[in-house]
Formats: structure tokens, sequence, C-alpha cells
């Protein structure tokens, strides 16, 4: 047997066959049975663009106004630790400088 019948014959077991095509499924195409053909189905018209937007867009603004809300609360809560540090820091320098003066 020569030696390039040995090669035919064994061609379509390897990866590099070239006499064989591989049937392969088309993929950029909706199934009607999973996720991206329902999608297609109810997406014919474009209102659902307009309600995602609306939805992000509320979510945002609610996102916006209780962030300043929570910010306001911890500039308050902020200001008030910063107001009792000084108090005890001048009763503290109160107490050391009385106490040095009666030393």
């Amino acid at each position: 047997m020569p030696h390039y019948a040995l090669i035919c014959a064994s061609s379509h077991l390897t990866d590099f066959a070239g006499d064989t095509k591989v049937e392969e499924p088309l993929t950029n195409l909706p199934n009607p049975d999973q996720v991206g053909g329902l999608l297609s189905k109810c997406c014919a018209d474009a209102w659902h663009i307009i309600a995602v937007l609306a939805a992000l867009t509320m979510f945002n603004f609610f996102g916006i106004y209780f962030g300043l809300k929570s910010d306001e609360r911890d500039f308050d809560m902020c200001v008030t630790l910063v107001e009792i540090h000084c108090w005890l820091n001048s009763l503290l320098v109160g107490w050391l400088t009385a106490r040095h003066e009666t030393a």
C-alpha cells in the first residue's frame, strides 16, 4: 500500500482533515424555546425600551434622593461627634491646667 493511501484513509480521524465538513448549529438565530426567542416574541414593539429607561431613571432619582438624605444625616452625626470631641478636649485641657497650677 502506498503511503498516500494510508494518509487519505486516516485523514478523517484528525482535526486537520480537509475533506470532511462538520455540521455546526446556527447559533446566531433565536430559538423560540429559549430565552432569546422569548424576548424576540415579547419585544416586537419598542415600548419595552421606554419602560426600561423609565424604570432606570426612577431608580436613579430614588438613589439620589435617599443618598442625599443619608449624606445629610451622616454630616449632622459628624458635626455632633466633633462638638463632643472638642468639649471633652476642653475639659481635659482645663483639668490638666488646673492640676498643673495647683501642683
